[in-house]
């Protein structure tokens, strides 16, 4: 065919949808090029053919270093062509499987029948996502999983890419992580969306001593702030779509959410099945996979930010930098943080954990501060007191105090500032306090306690009771009866006293939620 005037073309090497990929030289340049090659045909309607132009016409205007290079587009009679960079290496799809190879999912008779049936028994939980996930856990007892905190790259891994020393797999993850997440930065900046991010789509290559990420195909991608047309791949397509609404560059996140679980557990986090009714549960709840329990917390919380079903709570790609870079040292620093410095300045954050009954209102709480339709292990609330900028990270039990108490270290051994907090329409509550104070101390080391009386319709605790026991107990008190802004100062008050919290980078202008001033 006329490509062959100017490319000397290998074999194909690879097929997907109606398009067959070549390898080829272009005589030109004197380069290794991949040739994208769509026939024409009575299969390929107006708007296949449409949106190959549209691919061809979005890799043209993208320049990334995370992105394929556009070469041309070359139209034929019988075919058109999109030519690009070749990519040395593989997909991410291939190095998360040699990866995850000493680690096969074994096959124990998960029936999706019966737990769509047991969800339905389940349908008035407080905590769907925990009752879903203790279901899954329950088939896999003897299911075997890696330890992320010391595990390095595959031998296989290493062999592929001819690397001579051994890195942790973790601080790979973070690095082709935050190269996705910078790429979509740039897309989104530009209001591109992609709508197929997938590890089929990212190819992984070892370049100078460095991993590096290309994303190479953008046959579903569009230029529009938002869109209705229902595309994508089961399993990283976000819930707005599948639901046919409205939606905008969100559903990239929810994609790269996917991704980035895949990446740590070598597993897609959905459950892939034709009982539609089940699917649509996972996607209308979020439900998807428990992550091992050797998961950084860091990577638990994007993950719960990236794969909510409300898209204006859904971190961006600025968002999930930040928090990255904010929770761990990343090795190529040069290369991971320049689109995100510049325009950077500090701010204190603070870990912010609740104690208390069962019952009591601690994630009422929680989501009315952070302004959140949902809840969330950890939740992010962002304000200024006093020309000092706070960045609150705020942990839920979700109810595991009934349920599982010897969880609750994890929860409050790393917290500087602890809310125990009692209902005034349960005296046992408020009893409870002592024990909960008595308990904290010997777990934390919190440099700021605060006791939280939270009042209700159904009060019944007096006054007098309350002031009792604080009085006993020496030590600080708020009532709060509604004023969230009230309460947060005081909070801010006592860790400005004390000093507490570190600092950290923060994007200038970033909101994770609604910033509020308090000064």
């Amino acid at each position: 065919f006329m490509l062959k005037n100017r490319f000397r073309i290998s074999n194909a090497f690879a097929k997907g949808g109606q398009a067959v990929v070549y390898k080829a030289f272009d005589k030109q340049s004197k380069k290794v090029v991949c040739i994208k090659r769509y026939t024409l045909n009575e299969s390929l309607g107006l708007l296949e053919l449409g949106l190959i132009e549209q691919e061809a016409e979005l890799l043209k205007q993208l320049k990334h270093p995370n992105i394929v290079k556009f070469v041309e587009i070359v139209k034929e009679n019988a075919a058109i062509s999109i030519v690009m960079e070749f990519v040395e290496g593989v997909t991410m799809h291939e190095f998360i499987k040699r990866q995850f190879q000493d680690f096969p999912i074994k096959n124990t008779g998960l029936n999706v029948q019966e737990i769509l049936d047991y969800m339905k028994t389940r349908m008035d939980s407080k905590n769907l996502k925990y009752d879903y996930q203790s279901k899954i856990r329950s088939y896999f007892k003897d299911q075997k999983f890696p330890d992320l905190q010391t595990m390095k790259l595959h031998p296989k891994v290493l062999e592929l890419f001819n690397i001579s020393q051994n890195l942790f797999y973790q601080d790979v993850v973070a690095d082709l992580f935050i190269q996705l997440l910078q790429c979509l930065q740039h897309l989104h900046s530009q209001h591109i969306m992609h709508r197929d991010l997938k590890p089929e789509n990212i190819m992984v290559s070892f370049v100078n001593g460095k991993f590096h990420i290309k994303l190479i195909d953008f046959g579903f991608s569009i230029k529009k702030q938002t869109d209705h047309t229902l595309l994508g791949t089961q399993g990283f397509i976000a819930p707005e779509i599948e639901q046919h609404k409205t939606y905008d560059c969100k559903v990239d996140m929810w994609s790269s959410g996917s991704i980035l679980y895949y990446l740590l557990s070598g597993i897609n986090p959905f459950i892939q099945s034709n009982n539609q009714e089940f699917n649509q549960l996972q996607i209308r709840y979020g439900l998807h996979f428990p992550l091992q329990e050797a998961v950084p917390e860091y990577y638990v919380d994007i993950i719960q930010h990236l794969l909510i079903d409300y898209p204006s709570e859904r971190f961006s790609a600025e968002q999930t930098i930040l928090n990255i870079q904010n929770s761990i040292n990343i090795n190529n620093s040069e290369n991971v943080t320049s689109s995100v410095t510049p325009n950077s300045q500090k701010t204190k954050q603070i870990r912010i954990a609740l104690a208390g009954d069962l019952g009591v209102g601690k994630s009422s709480l929680i989501v009315k501060i952070c302004q959140t339709n949902q809840i969330y292990e950890i939740s992010h609330f962002y304000q200024t007191f006093e020309n000092i900028k706070y960045h609150f990270q705020f942990t839920d039990t979700q109810g595991t105090e009934g349920r599982n108490l010897s969880i609750l270290p994890q929860i409050y051994r790393n917290a500087e500032v602890l809310l125990v907090c009692f209902s005034f329409s349960s005296a046992k509550s408020l009893e409870n306090v002592n024990y909960w104070l008595q308990s904290l101390q010997k777990i934390g080391r919190a440099n700021v306690i605060l006791v939280v009386g939270i009042h209700h319709d159904s009060d019944t605790v007096r006054t007098e009771q309350v002031e009792s026991v604080i009085k006993k107990l020496n030590v600080e008190y708020f009532e709060y009866v509604g004023d969230v802004e009230q309460l947060m100062r005081r909070i801010m008050a006592e860790c400005k006293a004390k000093n507490v919290g570190k600092d950290v980078s923060e994007i200038e202008g970033l909101k994770v939620v609604q910033k509020k001033k308090c000064e």
